[in-house]
């Protein structure tokens, strides 16, 4: 499955970067992949983490039996036999052990991304990308995503969380995942405006000029 931003939103970003390098000293191949590591990071921060407890509650209140439904439904839709007894007790287990698994999984899928873009972003306090981008996320069973970077003939960065998997993983992925990078896009959009607001209030006190209600610390 595929999620991106609105194409609002990819305009909002255009013309905002356009405003913030007419602001900055630093290089477009640096801007670029800069906000595209902060995106990728906050999109940690901003997917929901499974939380393994409630899982176990929702085994233990009927969910083994909700869980066994949804196996056969399932397997009917695949024209296979429905499954009884220990081999559907076993089976409800094996679903109730990969969704305990699955904690974290979905932030996992921005850790490749975050992973290629740190060494070549302006990060802050002198922080490095590997202690600051995690945020309980782990990686399971080799990366669930990735990158390409800007470079001086490609000025364009993309971040990629492929962190999808069958039925549950697949559907938490549509509900969290893309509402997750819209926020982190948003957020940085947000960030790159408080600093062009900034600057031009700098500037603007420099020459004299007074401004009211501009929020200049």
């Amino acid at each position: 499955m595929t999620f991106r931003v609105t194409p609002q939103s990819q305009a909002e970003m255009d013309s905002t970067l356009r405003r913030y390098m007419q602001l900055t000293s630093r290089d477009a191949v640096t801007v670029v992949n800069t906000k595209a590591f902060y995106i990728a990071r906050r999109a940690v921060a901003e997917t929901p983490k499974a939380d393994s407890s409630a899982i176990r509650r929702f085994a233990g209140l009927r969910g083994g039996e909700i869980i066994g439904k949804m196996i056969n439904k399932r397997r009917g839709m695949r024209g296979e036999k429905g499954l009884y007894g220990q081999e559907m007790q076993e089976a409800v287990a094996s679903v109730i052990a990969a969704r305990l698994r699955s904690v974290s999984f979905l932030k996992s899928g921005w850790l490749p991304a975050i992973k290629a873009l740190a060494p070549l972003a302006d990060k802050i306090h002198g922080q490095s990308g590997d202690t600051i981008s995690s945020r309980g996320a782990k990686q399971y069973h080799g990366p669930k995503g990735s990158a390409s970077i800007a470079t001086a003939s490609r000025i364009g960065a993309t971040i990629i969380n492929s962190a999808s998997g069958p039925h549950e993983t697949h559907e938490a992925l549509k509900k969290y995942g893309g509402p997750a990078l819209q926020k982190a896009w948003d957020f940085e959009i947000a960030s790159m405006r408080a600093y062009i607001e900034k600057k031009l209030a700098a500037s603007a006190r420099s020459l004299g000029i007074k401004l009211a209600g501009v929020v200049t610390g």
